[in-house]
């Protein structure tokens, strides 16, 4: 009875001893632990050897005295064993951390939640059994029990389907791998991303293979985690080591998948701070420079954009291909012939040249008024960056300018797809742009556009696009019914047509010109006063210079 005593003793003590040292590694950090753990291995030495040595002076033929003596020397191991688990454990929640964060230091209470996260759970995780689903074209979809998501659902596999054959041929494989979607709204909050304090815009999990959104839903999101989805899954079937692919190539592949019919923000690219992509490899070391004045997404969609521009649509797929039994670095130089290093100079520096141009450029045409000299800068600009913000759409008023409307008219439908690609707000006034060109050369053609105009317009817009619309039909009645000087007079002395902008006298007259061009006889009365309204605006341009 009493060696059963001595044993629960022995146990009680091992535990207490236990949670007592792990309680004073909430406060240290790693090395301090090893420091600890080396007194805790001293300690159970101690405790072991003076037990022994008791036991065998004091010659104890007693199975009681064995009993405390063999209690002793197994709780002493057990303890150090324990303890170098506990020390382990700790070294180990710092490097979570740090592949995570790129955090070096760790409160208590992060180190508590870290134990309660290896206990109950992920944090923040939710119990996908406790929300309601549903399949459709092989996708399994939760939600909140109640809600009724079945647009979301059926935009998101629009998206999908629209997109996955383009995303396939550019990674140059294909994935039976199913994914389930998780759609947030009310009480289901998206988690908060630590590094910039926001909730998440969408988030792919690995692990179980599900996409997070929130509703409503963005295209682009979409997209972007679906991206993530394919991308992993073909690396993996094709044998590619996933801890091999840097973050930034994952996440710039993501990004320029899903963006690359939109135009590039100048704004970012002159306000980023860009760093080398060798701090971008961890996703600790993304998470950290996700703050201002960093943009990594843009960074590394931007340079995948450059990237495919030089080196073709299938550089992707190349690269992956080469990683089969390769390194990123070493499949990287194989497929481009440069290191990664000397290609992602040669972009810092385009994105310097390229900010420098368009300074250039743009003094010309609004200082110096050389619309030839900016005309030939902005198209330099185009040549290495075409869909960059506002680009075309400067090519195209300075086109208007020389009167090269064909051109003019080219560069407005290339910004107008943008537009639309973007499902900009303002939709409507890439319309009316191209609708004024088109005037100049394709009357009917400017009247579809048009319409197009008010269809896309907003509240705010509708009153004014229907009023170019308006003077448009009314300017090819004049035409169809012989009286097309008369067309002409009306919309020039209009209110809506070519006045949006601020310097519109340059295409008034270029339309007048036109127009007595195109129609040389009859209707002198109209003839005239299309002649001394042209006066009237070349002296106002005389003015302004």
């Amino acid at each position: 009875m009493k060696g059963i005593k001595v044993v629960l003793f022995g146990v009680i003590g091992i535990t207490m001893s236990s949670i007592a040292f792990w309680i004073v590694l909430l406060f240290l950090e790693p090395e301090e632990g090893l420091v600890a753990l080396l007194a805790a291995a001293l300690l159970a030495f101690s405790v072991a050897a003076y037990t022994v040595v008791r036991y065998i002076k004091k010659g104890d033929p007693h199975n009681e005295g064995l009993a405390a003596c063999l209690t002793s020397v197994f709780s002493s191991i057990v303890f150090f064993v324990l303890a170098f688990f506990i020390v382990a454990g700790n070294m180990l929640l710092y490097d979570v951390e740090q592949s995570l964060t790129e955090k070096t230091e760790l409160t208590v209470e992060q180190k508590v939640s870290y134990y309660q996260e290896l206990i109950t759970g992920h944090k923040g995780a939710l119990d996908l059994a406790e929300l309601e689903k549903t399949r459709k074209s092989g996708i399994t979809f939760y939600y909140e029990k109640g809600a009724d998501p079945s647009a979301a659902i059926d935009q998101i596999i629009a998206s999908i389907e629209a997109n996955k054959p383009s995303i396939e041929k550019n990674l140059g494989g294909k994935t039976d791998a199913e994914v389930s979607i998780v759609l947030y709204n009310d009480s289901l909050t998206m988690p908060v991303r630590e590094s910039i304090n926001n909730a998440y815009t969408g988030f792919y999990q690995e692990f179980d293979q599900t996409i997070h959104l929130p509703m409503p839903i963005e295209k682009n999101t979409v997209i972007h985690e679906y991206v993530h989805h394919l991308f992993l899954n073909i690396a993996r079937e094709q044998g590619i080591n996933r801890f091999e692919i840097p973050n930034w190539f994952n996440e710039g592949v993501a990004t320029y998948l899903s963006e690359k019919e939109e135009s590039l923000s100048r704004s970012l690219m002159q306000d980023t701070e860009y760093i080398e992509f060798q701090y971008l490899e961890t996703h600790g070391q993304w998470e950290n420079h996700l703050p201002e004045p960093y943009s990594p997404y843009f960074q590394s969609g931007s340079f995948l954009q450059y990237l495919v521009s030089r080196e073709g649509d299938d550089v992707i797929s190349k690269i992956f291909l080469e990683m089969q039994d390769s390194s990123f670095q070493e499949s990287f130089e194989k497929v481009t012939g440069k290191t990664m290093e000397a290609y992602e100079a040669a972009f810092f520096a385009e994105v310097q040249t390229i900010l420098k141009l368009w300074d250039k450029a743009d003094l010309m045409e609004r200082k110096e008024k050389d619309y030839e000299k900016s005309l030939e800068l902005f198209l330099e600009i185009a040549a290495t960056a075409p869909n960059l913000e506002l680009v075309n759409h400067r090519i195209a008023n300075l086109y208007t300018e020389a009167g090269e409307y064909e051109q003019a008219i080219i560069y407005r439908k290339k910004e107008l797809e943008l537009a639309k690609a973007e499902e900009r707000e303002n939709l409507a006034d890439s319309y009316g742009y191209l609708a004024e060109s088109q005037l100049f050369i394709d009357i009917p053609e400017a009247l579809k556009t048009a319409k197009l105009a008010v269809e896309a317009s907003t509240e705010e817009g509708r009153y004014w696009n229907e009023g170019i619309l308006s003077e448009i039909a009314v300017l090819e009645s004049h035409i169809e019914n012989g009286h097309p000087l008369k067309g002409y007079l009306e919309l020039l002395n209009g209110r809506f047509t070519i006045n949006k902008g601020v310097e519109n006298q340059g295409q008034k007259i270029a339309l007048i010109d036109q127009a007595l061009g195109s129609y040389a006889e009859g209707e002198r009365v109209e003839r005239g006063a299309l002649i001394e309204l042209k006066q009237s605006l070349e002296k106002q341009l005389i003015g302004k210079y």
